[in-house]
């Protein structure tokens, strides 16, 4: 007759409690962050109430629920949102990933990467800002021929008409050692409140392969790294123009602060 020895009867029980413990920590997601904090504008004073606040990793909006701004008792202006992580939303990240937070679509400082449980975060409203959307045209028999364009959100494209792309004599080779041939061009657009902006657009051609382009933009006054580099991806339908010509495009918007900083 085979008989258990005690131990071995102890040894299985606590495999087999430490296996479902292992299984059911498995199956409990990471609950949403809580983050709340107060709100103020650049100069100090207190931002809006009702101002609706997202949460951002890269291009994924990872609010649990949609909520506003609220004026507390004390009368500063606070806010207080759910953020998910990989475990509830796809893309939402975690302590590895930075979360940018969004007031009324505007961006805040500081951004946070913190995680898990109750996190206090005052948050600054960044200046307001203007969508203004830039298009490159690439001629489809020579595509060293570019054109630019640009408008502001709610404008037309002939409102600011479309200029010729000059490439510089002198070539800039980036530190990866691939050369670029490059364009500096000078838009001024009026905003929907009646106000002018600058806005410089630099555009890189790879001179080995001149499909390849990237656009650089910035404001009057704003250096190339507040807004980056990116990469030129056309759209796959091409555009014929009256005179016979076939282009493709290209559309990127940027968020261009408005002058001053105002409304």
């Amino acid at each position: 007759m085979n008989r258990f020895r005690p131990w071995i009867i102890v040894a299985l029980a606590a495999a087999l409690t430490l296996s479902i413990i292992g299984i059911a920590s498995a199956q409990v997601p990471t609950p949403p962050s809580i983050f709340t904090g107060t709100v103020t504008n650049a100069d100090g004073s207190p931002a809006a109430a009702g101002l609706s606040v997202e949460a951002y990793v890269g291009d994924t909006n990872c609010t649990y629920r949609p909520v506003t701004t609220y004026t507390s008792d004390s009368g500063a202006t606070k806010y207080t949102v759910e953020v998910e992580n990989r475990f509830t939303k796809d893309g939402c990240g975690g302590s590895d990933s930075v979360i940018n937070f969004r007031i009324d679509g505007r961006a805040t400082t500081p951004t946070d990467n913190e995680r898990g449980g109750y996190v206090r975060l005052n948050l600054t409203l960044g200046p307001p800002t203007v969508d203004v959307e830039v298009r490159v045209w690439q001629l489809v028999r020579d595509p060293q021929i570019l054109f630019l364009s640009l408008r502001p959100e709610g404008a037309r494209w002939a409102d600011f008409g479309t200029v010729r792309v000059v490439m510089q004599d002198d070539t800039v080779t980036t530190s990866q050692g691939h050369e670029f041939e490059i364009s500096d061009s000078t838009l001024t657009a009026t905003l929907p409140n009646g106000q002018t902006t600058t806005i410089e657009i630099r555009v890189w051609q790879l001179v080995r392969n001149p499909l390849i382009l990237f656009l650089s933009a910035r404001p009057d006054g704003a250096r190339w790294a507040d807004f980056g580099t990116v990469r030129v991806v056309m759209q796959d339908d091409t555009v014929t123009t009256s005179q016979g010509h076939e282009f493709e495009i290209s559309d990127s918007t940027l968020s261009v602060p408005l002058p001053g900083g105002s409304e």
